[in-house]
């Protein structure tokens, strides 16, 4: 805990100079996605320390800046990937203070997002992996469990083919059909 303290106190003095400067120049997207990295790493260590609803009031901030400059930028692919991840990390915070349908919703976005950008370029392999995470989120509190594992694992199975799948998910091919097989018939709403 102690190391995670320091850190904490760390990204806390960064995010207050980022607070501290965006406000002279509001239209320099780096210094506001700056700001936005800062909001995120004091809440993921928030989470770390299971102070949560810390945590999620930093994760709402990280969202709330990211969307702005998405929304700024329509066509710029790492916004808008960026975006689908704090959604993604909005509903991890969701989820760890019992708030499941809000967290749905916050994946749900992620998968808007996300699936933008992967009809854009399939072939990009980190959007798709991006993808193929957001979809396990969303089986994982029972979203369509069924259908968001199978399109997660067809999307595995091509990365798989060709000879793009991340290091860090070779083993998830293999879950996700663990998981599909514990799915009893009929079932679309269950949480692992």
């Amino acid at each position: 805990m102690h190391r995670y303290e320091e850190a904490l106190e760390s990204f806390r003095k960064g995010l207050a100079i980022m607070q501290g400067i965006t406000p002279q120049a509001p239209s320099n997207t780096q210094w506001q996605a700056d700001l936005a990295t800062s909001f995120y790493k004091v809440g993921e260590t928030l989470s770390m320390l299971r102070r949560y609803d810390e945590a999620l009031e930093m994760s709402k901030k990280n969202v709330q800046l990211l969307a702005q400059l998405a929304q700024g930028d329509e066509v710029n692919s790492y916004w808008q990937h960026e975006l689908s991840e704090s959604y993604g990390v909005l509903g991890h915070a969701l989820k760890d203070i019992g708030r499941v349908d809000d967290a749905v919703e916050a994946y749900r976005k992620a998968l808007t997002v996300i699936d933008k950008l992967v009809a854009s370029e399939p072939s990009n392999a980190t959007w798709t992996s991006t993808l193929v995470t957001i979809l396990f989120y969303l089986a994982d509190v029972g979203d369509n469990p069924r259908a968001n594992l199978t399109r997660g694992l067809e999307l595995l199975r091509r990365l798989t083919a060709d000879g793009k799948l991340p290091a860090y998910q070779k083993t998830w091919e293999q879950g996700f059909e663990q998981l599909l097989a514990r799915l009893p018939p009929g079932v679309e709403k269950e949480r692992y």
